[in-house]
Parts: structure tokens; sequence; C-alpha cells
């Protein structure tokens, strides 16, 4: 399988822990992702089971500095994050993963810059 990288970054003016502060828990990603009738499970400290529609995932929390989720939806998968750079006037980060070698880059070409002004709004929204 074959994966690209769709990644969106923000420069803002707010500390590490001013975005930790709004990405921190699953409830806080469950409204920025706008996911839907979403269970959650906690599963270790810092690890979390999502059910959601006809996909399940995990979402983990590396404290003050990133988010990872995992999606599984049939025989494929996903990865997404949200990153937080620097210490102060940090750079936040969300990207994702897209498979790409079962449709010759088709999707990934006719979806790149949508799926990068929607990151862009949610970068936004966290940098408030």
């Amino acid at each position: 399988m074959e994966y690209a990288v769709i990644e969106k970054k923000l420069q803002t003016d707010k500390s590490r822990a001013y975005l930790w502060e709004k990405i921190n828990t699953p409830k806080k990603i469950i409204a920025i992702e706008q996911f839907v009738n979403t269970k959650v499970t906690q599963i270790s400290e810092h690890n979390y089971e999502l059910y959601f529609g006809d996909r399940f995932g995990f979402l983990t929390f590396i404290p003050f500095n990133a988010v990872n989720l995992t999606f599984f939806v049939d025989k494929d998968s996903s990865l997404a994050w949200f990153e937080i750079q620097g210490e102060e006037n940090c750079t936040i980060v969300h990207g994702t993963s897209v498979r790409v070698d079962d449709d010759d880059w088709k999707w990934y070409k006719e979806n790149k810059l949508k799926i990068e002004k929607h990151f862009l709004e949610e970068l936004e929204e966290i940098a408030k």
C-alpha cells in the first residue's frame, strides 16, 4: 500500500500550553473534527477507542505535543494528527495520510486542496 501526506500548518501567537488546552481531551477532538454519534472508551491513560458510523479508530494523546487519530474502515486504515511545534508563538500542524495506490492518485489529486482548506479552518478554530 502506498500513502501520501496532506498537511497544513498555521503559525500562531499562542503558547504550547494554550494550544494543548484546546485539543487535550477526546471531547475537544470530536468537536473539532465534527464527529457525530461517537462512542468513546478509554483504554489506557492517553489512549481511547472511538466508534462512529461504520468506522472505528484510536485516539492517542502525546501530552503537550500531539494527538494521533488512527481510523479503520473495512480493510483500510488511515492516520491523522495534530501537532504543536515550539513553546511560544507555536505552529500547529494538522495532517493525514491518504492511500493513493488503489486509484492511481485520483482521490488525492481531486481532494488535496479541499482537505487543506478544511484543515486550515480547524487549525484557525484551535488558535482562537
